[in-house]
């Protein structure tokens, strides 16, 4: 007996769910239909997106059993897909739409261009007449004249500056008008380009039970699609309250449009970046001899090839993906709900539900989704590295007291109601204290002085080199109102034996590394807060020794702290 087979399209099987990763998707779909008992083969046709055959996944509910699941893939000529014409129509009409506003634009542009041309030949015309000509001899002008001449000045330059203003915001039109016309024609090319396609077909054999109606499940790894988070830190000048708003920023060039669906976004956390200079550790060594060279012997008509490592995207994709189903496998009654998690294993994955139902086209451009708002209550206070920059930066640390992790992206600094920096966040777990540059206050003025040394000479027979380094740094505070101030700085670290340092002021070592306002850090950089009143000037001075072999000369290296 053969089976019953039923073909539906991508359309009966509408889009219920869809996890975006940062390099890939996974796409869910539920198709209901109605089943007589025996054997079926249930084909869904023409899916535009490529399909990762080991991630399908088929899943049911109804009185029936799944035997086997696959997949195909097909040749199609592009005018037996109707609604790729419907889109080509589509496109083209957007197209044609942008072109001509381009055009009326582009045309405004001109206008205002020739106004401003106008204005500057007026004045160029004024040149000559300054002054008065008679008998052909010149003669100054009057004051009368030089009064209508400030007054008609006075004129075309207010006339000039809005022009200037008109063009500026002409001009942004255009431009924006002109990457949505690139956009528009590169997806017109994508679907206009060739006069076939593939396809695929997810074919599932099922053994109905009883006559009723069946839902399959169905979920496959699609690539071309990833997103980014993006932030909007806000700290309010008055009450001096964090609010960050919580983005992501999903691509997708899938083939097919994702609309009014549910989105999960997912990703792993990568590796950490900051925006404040992170200062290094200094160590210092007795300087070595360079090594003899060494011989090398040319091979004769040889040259060895790299190795060619096999690329991570297969291996990951079969750890990461789920097995397709294709054992028998009875279908259930119930399904289970998929619920926003947070996995731990080598990194962090996590996983937001977009609250609202979210529209994003295939058309490879960004489309913002707000992920959550987090309200945070921070402490203030200034903090400067001087030997790498010269200025002093607002930092906002704060504990994160939502249960949203913060993920490393690009931030946009906001005080009040003014923009002041991008930043860089850093992975800040739930309940993990962090800070964030908030941007650099000029008010506050730093000045790292050139190190000044002394040198000695000590010892009747093993002489030894004493260097004494002092090194100024200045802080002028010209704000209305007091500020607290962390000042970061290096001291050297020995790596030999008979090279010893030894800190003068702050007088701190490794067993006792904190004083008042002091801390010897695990970089051995040296921490200092400081109060500094307002409109007023503070100068602190570092100072330390070094003493070695004086037949031996100091190297320098600087090696990356930690954060």
């Amino acid at each position: 007996m053969s089976a019953n087979r039923k073909q539906f399209s991508a359309s009966d099987a509408p889009i219920s769910k869809v996890t975006v990763y940062r390099d890939r998707a996974e796409i869910s779909r539920v198709l209901r239909f109605k089943a007589q008992p025996g054997e079926h083969e249930v084909v869904l046709q023409q899916l535009r997106t490529p399909i990762d055959l080991s991630s399908l996944r088929v899943e049911g509910r109804g009185p029936a059993t799944i035997t086997d699941v696959n997949l195909s893939n097909n040749y199609v000529n592009k005018s037996q897909t109707s609604d790729v014409d419907q889109k080509e129509k589509k496109l083209r009409e957007e197209l044609n739409r942008l072109e001509e506003q381009k055009s009326i634009e582009d045309a405004e542009e001109a206008r205002l261009g020739k106004q401003q041309e106008f204005w500057s030949k007026c004045v160029e015309s004024l040149a000559t007449g300054v002054f008065t000509v008679k008998d052909g001899k010149s003669y100054p002008a009057t004051a009368e004249t030089y009064n209508n001449i400030t007054e008609f000045l006075n004129f075309q330059s207010g006339e000039a500056r809005k022009l200037d203003e008109k063009l500026r915001e002409q001009r942004h039109v255009s431009k924006q008008l002109t990457e949505k016309i690139e956009t528009a024609q590169r997806n017109l090319n994508e679907c206009c380009y060739g006069s076939s396609r593939n396809t695929w077909d997810v074919l599932v054999s099922l053994c109905a039970e009883a006559e009723g109606e069946l839902e399959l499940n169905i979920s496959y790894i699609v690539y071309g699609a990833s997103w980014s988070p993006k932030y909007d830190v806000r700290v309010a000048s008055d009450s001096k309250k964090l609010s960050i708003a919580y983005y992501g920023l999903i691509t997708q060039n899938t083939n097919e449009d994702w609309v009014e669906i549910p989105i999960c976004l997912s990703t792993a956390v990568p590796a950490v970046g900051g925006n404040i200079p992170q200062l290094g550790t200094k160590q210092i060594s007795f300087k070595q001899p360079p090594p003899p060279p060494v011989p090398t012997q040319q091979l004769f008509g040889f040259a060895p090839r790299a190795k060619m490592s096999r690329g991570y995207v297969e291996d990951e994709m079969m750890e990461r993906s789920a097995p397709m189903m294709a054992m028998a496998m009875p279908m259930r009654a119930e399904m289970a709900t998929a619920v926003t998690r947070v996995v731990q294993d080598s990194g962090i994955t996590t996983s937001f539900e977009i609250a609202k139902l979210t529209t994003v086209p295939s058309d490879g451009s960004e489309h913002k989704v707000t992920v959550g708002m987090l309200e945070l209550q921070p402490h203030m206070q200034y903090k400067a590295v001087p030997k790498k920059a010269e200025m002093a930066f607002l930092e906002a640390k704060a504990v994160n007291s939502s249960a949203y992790p913060i993920l490393p992206g690009p931030a946009s600094i906001f005080f009040g109601s003014n923009f002041v920096a991008t930043v860089d966040l850093k992975t800040v777990s739930p309940q993990e204290e962090f800070s964030c540059s908030l941007g650099v206050d000029p008010a506050i003025k730093i000045k790292y002085r050139p190190v000044r040394r002394f040198n000695e000479q000590v010892g009747l027979l093993n002489k030894m080199n004493v260097v004494t380094y002092v090194q100024e740094i200045e802080v002028n505070n010209t704000r209305s109102d007091a500020v607290h101030i962390v000042i970061v700085d290096q001291v050297p670290r020995s790596t030999e034996e008979k090279l010893k340092v030894t800190l003068i002021d702050p007088p701190l070592t490794r067993e006792r590394p904190d004083a008042k306002g002091f801390l010897l850090n695990h970089d051995n950089n040296i921490e200092h807060a400081i109060d500094v009143k307002e409109r007023s000037s503070y100068t602190w001075t570092v100072k330390y020794k070094l003493e070695y072999p004086s037949d031996k000369e100091i190297e320098e290296t600087e090696v990356q702290g930690s954060d």
